[in-house]
């Protein structure tokens, strides 16, 4: 899945029609073999679902930066030394990251975790490593 792909899924419409169960409204989207996306209307429980399945989660906000899933540290006799961040351990160990709201995601964060799950270049993953994306299509706040 392209980056404009996985962007197109921002414009999925749900009918708002009470019969319906809002769950059966939760699809998953294979990006490829490390990273899907859950969609679903807002309160349907698609985070519910998925939270227990993961090590980690991040909030997809404006102010969330690549840095923020690479980089982690802490002060030792007041210098900082530099530790493996949840996200890393996750690759390296064959945990799962779940990335709710991920259309708040900007496009540079989008684009590195494309690439380091299709081209397995940038880093070796761990076989059962997972990226799960969750999303709301249409949320007044996407960047897409």
């Amino acid at each position: 899945m392209t980056l404009q792909e996985i962007k197109d899924l921002n414009n999925i419409k749900y009918l708002n029609d009470p019969k319906v169960d809002p769950v059966s409204y939760i699809e998953e989207h294979k990006v490829n073999d490390y990273f899907i996306i859950v969609t679903g209307p807002a309160g349907c429980g698609k985070f519910a679902k998925y939270y227990t399945k993961s090590e980690v989660v991040y909030k997809c906000e404006n102010i969330l930066q690549l840095s923020d899933l690479i980089t982690d540290f802490e002060f030792k006799d007041k210098q900082p030394t530099f530790l493996p961040s949840e996200f890393e351990k996750c690759i390296t160990t064959g945990g799962t990251v779940i990335l709710y709201d991920l259309n708040l995601l900007s496009d540079n964060i989008l684009t590195f975790l494309l690439e380091i799950t299709e081209t397995n270049k940038i880093a070796t993953l761990h076989p059962d490593f997972k990226i799960i994306g969750i999303m709301t299509p249409g949320y007044r706040l996407s960047k897409w």
